[in-house]
């Protein structure tokens, strides 16, 4: 870990002397080097290329609080455990990674995987260490190691819930969540998992059952497929 934090710090620094230096240089890659590949689903339920949640990308369930987001994720979650989810895993049960830092794991979210099926021996919720003592995971401070546990364990999706409340942000403007926003997506690419979070309205919500599809506060700008 402290290697990779200090790969981290050298090439920051490096980008930043370069830009200050005025050493920043146009590269070029022709198309024709370009290897196609084929988008991967992890929930595809419909015929082939009707996929809702990519593998590789961030995805945000965007809504207003009380419609059913964690009840969905908590489903979905269920699905991915017992293999149920139609996809590139269908029929073969995968791992999860659960971030959650706002509800109780002890009265909130182990029941609501319990109410929706989930095989609780394949849900990983996600904290940090530090020193001995536990302590949430935030983006992007831990993008590394979160990356690092996906690839080295098999999973399938990671979910935030709510994405909000994982950011290690002051402000929450667009310049500051957009960066990190990015950084979480770079994470799905990387191990070549689901992100799935779940994201506030920017606008108020319409007097509707559900909310429409909308950029959450900034923060969808740099993400992949975004509904509610």
């Amino acid at each position: 870990m402290e290697k990779n934090k200090a790969l981290a710090r050298r090439k920051g620094l490096a980008e930043a002397e370069a830009e200050a230096d005025g050493l920043r240089e146009i590269a070029v890659r022709r198309a024709s080097s370009i290897t196609p590949k084929r988008v991967r689903w992890l929930w595809a339920p419909g015929d082939a290329g009707d996929g809702r949640i990519p593998l590789g990308e961030l995805t945000l369930i965007v809504g207003r609080g009380g419609i059913g987001k964690s009840t969905l994720l908590a489903e979905f979650t269920a699905w991915i455990t017992r293999g149920g989810m139609k996809g590139e895993f269908h029929g073969k049960p995968r791992d999860v990674m659960y971030v959650a830092n706002e509800d109780s794991l002890e009265y909130t979210v182990t029941p609501r995987l319990l109410a929706a099926g989930a095989d609780l021996d394949r849900v990983r919720f996600i904290g940090v260490s530090t020193l001995g003592r536990t302590a949430k995971a935030l983006l992007p401070k831990d993008c590394v190691g979160l990356a690092k546990y996906a690839q080295e364990n098999g999973v399938a999706a990671m979910m935030l819930d709510p994405l909000s409340s994982d950011l290690d942000i002051k402000q929450g403007t667009g310049q500051e969540i957009r960066p990190v926003v990015e950084t979480v997506r770079r994470v799905a690419e990387t191990a070549g998992v689901a992100c799935i979070g779940l994201a506030p309205p920017a606008r108020p919500p319409r007097p509707t059952s559900w909310t429409p599809c909308s950029a959450p506060s900034n923060s969808a700008t740099c993400a992949g497929p975004r509904w509610g």
